[in-house]
């Protein structure tokens, strides 16, 4: 009798989620939910994206957490991943093969970049309490504070 009652509402369960279509959210255990609805997170991570990824698709957001506090990823169908924080704020972008735009940056950061590492593109860029950390592909991982100047190579 168990077994029937179970597999009942496994059944039913099944059914009402593929018979609404134009359901905007999946919840998945391992990855937090994703949402297909950019309004969904906060409005300055929606400007941000906006301002510097305006001509790229989003694939999907990821949004994880509990309660008050929850961070978005969000995903683009060139590969790039941009991380937002509970306020809005980017906490790191990444990218394998498309290049990371450098209007994300501080003006300093790229005249060093320019300067030093033209033939490098950037990989990954995450924002840390002291400013800035930039990942080269195939190079080192440059620390510059809030302002622009370098201050030093990771460790």
């Amino acid at each position: 009798m168990k077994k029937i009652l179970f597999a009942a509402l496994l059944m039913a369960t099944s059914f009402s989620i593929f018979a609404n279509p134009a359901q905007t959210t999946v919840q998945s255990a391992s990855t937090g939910v994703v949402i297909e609805d950019l309004k969904e997170i906060p409005k300055k991570s929606r400007d941000f994206i906006s301002l510097h990824f305006g001509d790229l698709k989003i694939s999907h957001i990821k949004t994880e957490g509990k309660f008050l506090w929850r961070e978005y990823d969000v995903i683009f169908t060139n590969g790039m991943k941009v991380e937002f924080d509970n306020e809005g704020d980017w906490k790191e972008i990444k990218s394998k093969n498309a290049v990371i735009p450098s209007s994300v940056l501080p003006v300093g950061v790229n005249l060093y970049l320019g300067e030093n590492y033209t033939d490098k593109k950037i990989n990954k860029i995450e924002v840390k309490r002291y400013g800035y950390e930039v990942k080269l592909d195939k190079g080192p991982e440059l620390k510059f504070n809030q302002t622009g100047n370098f201050i030093g190579f990771d460790d």
